[in-house]
């Protein structure tokens, strides 16, 4: 928690630091996100909101993996079919949708690569696929993390099919707290 020097003001009268100051909840699963308790109605995020809390999100995971080279979904499109994405996502995740093309962790290490093909990984936010990315580049395995994973995707304007290669706009978003797909997409959580 930190305190600032906003003070709460009830019936337009300040209270003092003895008597209820403000306080800022600064949450690191939100990465910077702000939400002030007591003081004032938090407003809606909207789509501009959420596609920010997308991206504070996944600079929390480059904090935490400096050493994980990342790619975002216009250059990988450039890369063209040269690219190999790994959904490391759980089976109950894939289930409801994957990027078009993915092959799953398991299918990727069954499979002989060529120099050529550049390697994408992803999960819902880039945690999971930076961890994956990580291991594989020590193992001599040249991986890039897909920036924002699915969240990110969805925002950049990336579409999802269902594994039996549907086109849905329905992706498995983690937990309620990483529900923040755009809209016209809906979110699915386990809890």
């Amino acid at each position: 928690m930190i305190e600032t020097g906003f003070r709460c003001r009830k019936d337009g009268k300040s209270r003092s630091r003895a008597r209820f100051r403000c306080v800022v909840l600064v949450s690191t699963f939100l990465c910077g996100s702000v939400v002030v308790t007591g003081c004032a109605p938090v407003p809606s995020e909207g789509e501009a909101g959420r596609a920010a809390r997308v991206d504070h999100l996944f600079e929390e995971v480059c904090s935490l993996y400096p050493e994980v080279p990342t790619v975002d979904r216009s250059t990988l499109i450039s890369w063209g079919d040269r690219v190999l994405l790994v959904d490391v996502r759980p089976i109950e995740e894939r289930s409801i949708s994957i990027i078009p093309g993915a092959v799953t962790e398991s299918e990727f290490d069954e499979l002989t690569l060529s120099d050529d093909r550049v390697v994408v990984a992803y999960c819902t936010v880039g945690e999971r696929s930076a961890r994956f990315t990580r291991e594989r580049r020590r193992q001599g395995v040249d991986v890039r993390n897909l920036a924002g994973g699915i969240l990110g995707w969805a925002h950049d304007g990336g579409q999802f099919i269902t594994p039996e290669g549907e086109s849905t706009r329905r992706a498995h978003v983690y937990g309620r707290r990483w529900d923040l797909l755009p809209e016209g997409f809906e979110g699915v959580t386990r809890n």
